[in-house]
């Protein structure tokens, strides 16, 4: 039997990054997710987008089975965002009918 939670995560291009390529907040999101979650991780996404053009922003999915979204949402949370006011976490537990959503403390 499982349990999951959906997880949808945007950000400005590359936050707090000055390499290319690199996502170094949602590599802590990541972080929490591989060391709680045996090695489950976030995966960008936004390449994947229907259209002529680049999103413009990033954006990294999961699927994770018996998240506490709780403790997840406090480590995002403590997270220094670069750009704060771009940055959305949606969670949806399996039994949600709908995401909800979390922005940066400010």
């Amino acid at each position: 039997m499982s349990h999951v939670a959906d997880i949808i995560f945007m950000t400005s291009i590359d936050d707090g990054s000055n390499v290319e390529d690199s996502h170094p907040n949602a590599d802590k999101l990541s972080a929490y997710l591989v060391r709680n979650h045996n090695g489950a991780y976030l995966v960008k996404v936004d390449d994947h987008a229907g259209g002529n053009k680049a999103m413009q922003c990033d954006v990294f999915m999961a699927a994770i089975n018996y998240l506490d979204i709780d403790e997840f949402v406090e480590w995002f949370h403590g997270i220094e965002w670069e750009y704060p006011e771009s940055v959305q976490l949606l969670i949806k537990d399996e039994h949600d009918d709908q995401f909800s959503m979390y922005t940066p403390k400010i």
